[in-house]
C-alpha cells in the first residue's frame, strides 16, 4: 500500500473534517475562533478548497480543533505504511535522479561522521 500525499491540504482538510469528525465547517471554525485564532467560515472554506493555504500559525489550532496531530494535516496515509517504512524511503530514494541520489548519500555520509566524532565512550 502506498502513502498518500496531498500538496493541497485544503483536501486533507476536507477529507478529515467530514470523514473522521463529521463536523460542520462553522462548527470547526467556532472552536478555532474559541482557541483564540480568529478565522472566518469564508476563509476556512477556501482553505479546504483549495483556493487558499492556512498560514503557519493556524495549523495547530486547526489540528487541536480537529482532534488530530498537526502533521496529519500534511500528510495522510494508509494506517499500515508506517511498518513499510524503509521499503517506502528505498523505493523513494530509487527514484530519485542520480545526482539526487549522490547528494543523499553524501548527506548521510557526513551526518554518520559527525554523530561519531561526537560520541563519548567515558
Amino acid at each position: 500500500m502506498n502513502r498518500v500525499f496531498r500538496e493541497n491540504i485544503g483536501e486533507n482538510l476536507r477529507r478529515i473534517r467530514k470523514e473522521n469528525k463529521g463536523m460542520r465547517v462553522s462548527e470547526v471554525v467556532d472552536i478555532i475562533n474559541e482557541n483564540g485564532y480568529e478565522l472566518s467560515v469564508d476563509t476556512y472554506y477556501k482553505w479546504e478548497r483549495g483556493t487558499r493555504k492556512p498560514p503557519c500559525d493556524a495549523i495547530p489550532y486547526i489540528a487541536q480543533a480537529l482532534g488530530i496531530s498537526e502533521h496529519i494535516i500534511f500528510h495522510l496515509h494508509e494506517e499500515d505504511c508506517m511498518e513499510n517504512d524503509m521499503e517506502y524511503l528505498e523505493e523513494l530514494f530509487i527514484s530519485m535522479e542520480e545526482k539526487d541520489q549522490d547528494l543523499i548519500e553524501h548527506l548521510i555520509l557526513r551526518l554518520y561522521e559527525n554523530r561519531k566524532s561526537s560520541l563519548k565512550i567515558f
